[in-house]
């Protein structure tokens, strides 16, 4: 049995219920900040070639005119008072005289890369092994005055860009050299046997 005391218990809650809750016009927020640090390591990529041959071309062949000559010929086919004799020391030089080039200046083009990272966003590009022979028997051809070229420096040590890590960015150099032929008497092949000059990149 509902009391009257229910009833009003009731009506009370109905009431209540019936008026709308509104959010809170406050909220609690907070917030804060971070910096964030990334240390890179210094990185070097060399790239080089291991194997080079230098071919000098189709074969040659040249002469001289070496003007005229005459001799006194006897009945015995002995020959005196002759002139115009060739000789080591009045030969003439041919149109394209190949004996007097000889040290020739070579230049190996981008036969070395580099690209990377470090402090100061240059290496150092070095090349050693000294001068090199070149051997076919008893022949052989001298190579010396080693230097390489990049980022407009030649030198046998040089400072380079690296130009940050992507292969598109890398700085490309050169070899220079000098090549003495003079002791060179047979064609062919001329090797180092082993020799080699060295390239070492270093980070500065």
């Amino acid at each position: 049995m509902i009391t009257l005391k229910k009833k009003l218990g009731v009506l009370a809650l109905s009431a209540a219920m019936s008026i709308p809750f509104s959010s809170s016009a406050h909220a609690a927020q907070t917030s804060g900040s971070t910096d964030i640090k990334v240390n890179l390591p210094d990185i070097i990529i060399l790239h080089y070639i291991s194997d080079i041959t230098l071919n000098f071309g189709s074969d040659i062949g040249q002469s001289a005119n070496e003007s005229v000559a005459s001799w006194t010929v006897a009945w015995d086919g002995a020959t005196s008072d002759g002139s115009g004799e060739l000789a080591v020391g009045n030969l003439d030089d041919t149109s394209n005289e190949l004996g007097d080039i000889s040290p020739i200046d070579v230049t190996l083009p981008n036969v070395w890369a580099i690209r990377g990272l470090s402090s100061s966003g240059t290496a150092t590009v070095e090349i050693t092994g000294g001068n090199l022979t070149l051997a076919n028997s008893s022949s052989s051809i001298a190579l010396s005055d080693f230097t390489v070229s990049g980022s407009g420096n030649t030198s046998a040590s040089i400072t380079a860009d690296l130009n940050g890590l992507h292969k598109t960015t890398a700085t490309v150099g050169d070899v220079n050299l000098k090549m003495d032929v003079s002791a060179a008497a047979l064609s062919g092949e001329y090797d180092t046997s082993g020799t080699e000059y060295t390239i070492t990149a270093t980070t500065i």
